[in-house]
């Protein structure tokens, strides 16, 4: 109806309906997500569990610590 929310369970059979392969879309849209910002972020911005969005970008090969030690580095340089 108009003005309803969207059942999770029909907008996923839907999509199924459509073609849309479901669990590969938002896998995918999760490897993109965890290259772009921190998963701590994410896990936060989203409502998700810590874990769940380090396992993603583990996934991804994003390296989040790395690039945390290297930030903290150059910025020790510069002062």
């Amino acid at each position: 109806m108009p003005g309803d929310h969207l059942d999770r369970g029909h907008l996923l059979v839907v999509l199924r309906n459509a073609g849309i392969p479901v669990l590969a879309a938002r896998n995918a849209t999760w490897q993109h997500l965890v290259r772009q910002a921190p998963p701590q972020v994410l896990a936060q911005a989203l409502g998700i569990n810590p874990a769940t969005a380090m396992r993603y970008a583990n996934q991804a090969g994003s390296d989040w610590a790395r690039y945390a030690a290297t930030s903290s580095q150059a910025r020790h340089h510069e002062d």
